[in-house]
């Protein structure tokens, strides 16, 4: 009896932990791209912000995000400059290309307005 009692306890521990597996988030965590990520409720936004490129990638979390929907702006800010420029989709992002003042501690700041939803503020500083 007391070993049936302690093979049920394992059991049970084991299927405990099976489950908790499949509900974790499985969104990726982190940088997949090289750049800075911030998490909202709905999607992470990984901004690449190079001297002649600015990529900024959404991932829904368990949704597909129509890239072709949105519109979308960055500003960037370095020291007193200020920079505002769209972005378009590319693939599986949405990108500019041209010249950009990007620095350590520069702040950038993506609005993303999708139809018929309030707009999404996103705030990066990059390394």
């Amino acid at each position: 009896m007391i070993l049936q009692t302690a093979f049920a306890s394992v059991l049970l521990l084991l299927s405990a932990g099976t489950f908790a597996s499949c509900v974790t988030d499985d969104h990726p965590k982190g940088p997949i791209e090289g750049g800075v990520v911030i998490e909202t409720e709905d999607a992470d936004y990984e901004l690449v912000a190079r001297p002649d490129t600015l990529r900024l990638y959404i991932r829904g979390h368990g949704t597909r995000i129509d890239l072709l929907e949105l519109d979308a702006r960055i500003a960037l800010v370095t020291g007193k400059s200020k920079q505002v420029v769209g972005l378009h989709p590319v693939f599986d992002r949405l990108e500019a290309t041209g010249s950009f003042q990007i620095g350590a501690r520069t702040k950038a700041v993506a609005i993303i307005t999708r139809p018929s939803k309030p707009a999404t503020t996103v705030r990066f500083t990059l390394k």
